[in-house]
């Protein structure tokens, strides 16, 4: 069984490890989500297609999970660091927007990509930032009375320097840290790398979204809404946190400096990061407008799920460099594998191939190797010798993990396909072989196809 044989690459430690949850039975999630002033592009939806794969195989292994993915609706400021404008703020004002109406949009277009994506938003709990101002303020209060923040005229800050193992997760060394490097030069910290845990609001702006707190009016800083999300929804330590991989150097740092400051214990067991997406080549930006979306897809006739397929043929820790080719490619897949799927007997008391899906569930087990189990799958559909029926209950059985969305309701045949199917039917028992072929040309005309096996004729929608 899969459950006691789980192996993930933890980013931290550098090592792969045999996952081992926290409390017995419970998986707790906490997956870094959107920073709502622009909509998602295919980059960042890798990471959740991969927090969902993650989240299938534990549910698929007997685990309960509890899986946050926050909604990043305020703090979150131009070049990940201190200074610089609210990203959320500049939007809102550069489109006159009411910016909860900009938020309340982005969040339905949010939830609409990812259900493109067949990923179920019943099986998360989305937070919001802006829903936990009093839990972030409560966290910064403990960590000034324990020492960890102090006070300058433009907001408490953490002190690095306190918390002795910071940088850890992405290598970070404070003896070669150069001020300047990361953000602006701000004399007043302590340290280059002291990072805002809430920032007061300039005299000079006026700013839409801002709250009283014991230092002044402001808001929080983006590292310590994730730290107060996560906790107060999983708990003082978690079993899994996962974003891109360009958050590990500051974010996730940073993260994980509060959360352990403030409890005394590990804010993580296993760290995962996703790697890059390029788009032929180029790092995809939403400030560059180099990006695709959801929309682009369906405008060019491509399943989203292709996406996901795509995504699912190559290692989460390997980059992506995204091609016509290659999501055109995964297309034709995902077509082939939905009309395999497509099957009009019941298949209640048909026998799937219980080895495959071992053999398949075992992959993902290991470090989620999406890409092996994806080769299993057309290794198993290219085995003449095993039954349609049997090959379509095993795929149906495997996409449970996959999460292609292979599963579909009985769909009607149209009268004139079905009698134009017995007509065939009637044609073969005859052994009229010429009018058998024609009457199949003309049933494919009708977008379905029949396919004669050892055990009978079938008859499928063709998916276009």
């Amino acid at each position: 069984m899969i459950k006691n044989n789980i192996t993930l690459y933890d980013s931290l430690s550098k090592q792969k490890k045999v996952f081992l949850p926290i409390s017995k039975n419970v998986v707790k999630i906490y997956s870094c989500g959107p920073t709502l002033y622009r909509r998602a592009h295919i980059g960042n939806l890798r990471g959740y297609v991969f927090a969902d794969t993650l989240n299938r195989l534990f549910r698929e292994a007997g685990f309960k999970v509890k899986h946050v993915i926050n909604l990043t609706d305020v703090g979150h400021l131009f070049g990940d660091g201190d200074t610089g404008e609210d990203k959320i703020e500049k939007e809102a004002k550069d489109t006159n927007q009411n910016i909860e109406s900009l938020i309340i949009n982005l969040i339905k277009v949010f939830n609409s990509d990812l259900e493109h994506l067949n990923i179920s938003l019943k099986r998360y709990n989305f937070t919001r930032a802006t829903s936990y101002i009093k839990e972030q303020v409560s966290l910064i209060e403990r960590l000034e009375k324990k020492g960890f923040a102090y006070k300058i005229s433009d907001g408490m800050y953490f002190n690095v320097q306190k918390f002795k193992s910071y940088g850890g997760l992405a290598g970070v060394s404070k003896s070669i840290q150069q001020e300047g490097k990361r953000v602006e030069i701000n004399k007043e910290k302590k340290g280059p790398y002291d990072f805002a845990l809430w920032k007061f609001s300039k005299k000079t702006e006026n700013r839409l979204q801002e709250w009283s707190s014991p230092w002044g009016v402001g808001f929080p800083g983006w590292h310590t809404e994730c730290c107060a999300m996560a906790s107060s929804v999983l708990g003082k330590s978690i079993d899994l946190h996962t974003g891109g991989i360009d958050l590990a150097p500051t974010h996730h740092n940073n993260e994980i400096a509060q959360q352990e400051s403030d409890t005394g214990q590990v804010f993580v067991n296993t760290w995962m990061h996703t790697e890059f997406v390029a788009l032929k080549g180029a790092k995809l930006s939403k400030s560059d407008g180099n990006i695709i979306n959801i929309d682009n897809l369906i405008e060019n006739k491509i399943d989203p799920v292709a996406l996901r397929y795509l995504f699912l043929t190559i290692h989460y820790k390997t980059p992506i460099n995204y091609t016509d080719e290659s999501i055109k490619a995964a297309n034709l897949s995902i077509k082939e594998l939905k009309n395999y799927c497509f099957y009009k007997s019941s298949l209640f008391f048909v026998k799937k191939d219980k080895q495959v899906i071992e053999q398949i569930k075992k992959a993902v087990s290991h470090d989620i190797s999406t890409p092996k189990a994806i080769a299993l799958l057309w290794e198993f559909l290219k085995d003449d010798s095993i039954k349609r029926s049997t090959k379509t209950k095993t795929i149906l059985e495997i996409d449970k993990i996959f999460g292609l969305g292979l599963k579909k309701k009985k769909i009607k045949i149209p009268n004139d396909v079905f009698i134009l199917f017995k007509e065939r039917q009637k044609a073969r028992e005859n052994q009229d072989w010429k009018k058998s072929d024609i009457l199949r040309e003309k049933i494919k005309v009708k977008k379905f196809n029949v396919v004669d096996t050892s055990s009978g004729t079938d008859l499928f929608p063709i998916i276009d």
